[in-house]
């Protein structure tokens, strides 16, 4: 788990949380002052991009809905997601 932040004139003004495991980096919360600095979350992903690609990370999880644009740049990986189902646990 690692955290990254970001300051701008000595003060910080965003803050991300990542977890690295395995080959993945998983882009867990962040936080920014958009209202001094809007655009910063943008900014902070390219942050975790260098740092996971420092660590030599071969997948980002943004952990993001699509927004319908994601799939004209990246092929679709099936994911799988956990719910608990009437016979105990599960994953679809």
């Amino acid at each position: 788990v690692r955290m990254l932040s970001t300051e701008i004139d000595r003060e910080v003004v965003g803050v991300d949380l990542v977890a690295v495991h395995k080959d993945t980096c998983y882009a867990l919360q962040g936080a920014y002052d958009l209202d001094k600095h809007p655009g910063l979350g943008n900014y902070s992903n390219l942050l975790i991009m260098d740092d996971a690609r420092a660590l030599g990370a071969k997948i980002i999880d943004f952990l993001e809905v699509s927004y319908d644009w994601k799939e004209s740049w990246f092929d679709p990986i099936k994911l799988y997601q956990y719910k608990q189902g009437p016979n105990g646990r599960e994953f679809e």
